[in-house]
């Protein structure tokens, strides 16, 4: 039989290793607010970024339904996305000549612990999805079979994860437009994360607490 402060000790130690999963309230959904709601037509997204080809300005626009051609034939936006891009790339600067075009977004791990983190969502995008890098490293996901007529889900493994850090951490997508005359075209980006969760890292008030309340069941036990 184990003796009682053996158990506070075991229940302290899952205590710190099984918190349980937070939302990464820092990572969004394309085309939405602050509080996760659509924003509207031709409005900026201010969590995205589009950062090649070249140097660029602003953030990409909100496209939904409500503005007519490309949505359809792009998939309708929702309560829970909307497209990102531009109608006319080729104003982005220089010729784009592999028309490949880098949307990111940026989000803060702090207080969680990466390592726990499970991240998993789905994308749609005018024409192919190329890749997907975490701080810089590619994560080997694309696609182009689907294009920008429904979703592809898509989910990082344990080495992908292992990419994370504590601090600010970087998602880009990147997106390559074509046209059967092999010219640019439009580009757009469509993602929502249905999974993206984390362990808390307990407070070091917290942790002091279990680790007093330990030392005094020890004291009261030897004292018996």
């Amino acid at each position: 039989m184990k003796h009682p402060f053996v158990l506070v000790l075991l229940a302290a130690s899952g205590s710190m290793t099984g918190l349980p999963a937070a939302t990464i309230t820092t990572l969004f959904n394309t085309g939405v607010s602050a509080a996760g709601t659509p924003v509207a037509d031709d409005t900026p997204d201010l969590h995205y970024s589009l950062v090649a080809p070249g140097a660029q300005t602003g953030s990409p626009l909100v496209v939904t339904a409500s503005g007519g051609f490309p949505v359809p034939p792009w998939v309708g936006d929702n309560a829970t996305s909307a497209w990102i891009g531009t109608l006319n790339p080729t104003a982005l600067g220089p010729t784009n000549v592999t028309r490949e075009y880098h949307y990111q977004t940026t989000f803060s791990m702090a207080g969680l612990n990466p390592a726990s983190a499970i991240i998993a969502g789905q994308a749609s995008q005018d024409n192919s999805l190329l890749d997907v890098l975490i701080n810089g490293t590619s994560a080997g996901i694309n696609e182009s079979a689907v294009s920008f007529g429904g979703f592809t889900p898509f989910s990082f493994d344990a080495a992908d994860i292992a990419l994370l850090n504590g601090g600010t951490n970087t998602l880009t997508f990147i997106v390559q437009s074509a046209t059967t005359d092999g010219t640019d075209d439009y580009t757009s980006l469509r993602v929502e994360f249905l999974t993206k969760t984390a362990n808390a890292i307990p407070e070091p008030a917290v942790v002091a607490l279990v680790s007093l309340g330990v030392l005094g069941l020890l004291r009261r036990r030897r004292a018996k």
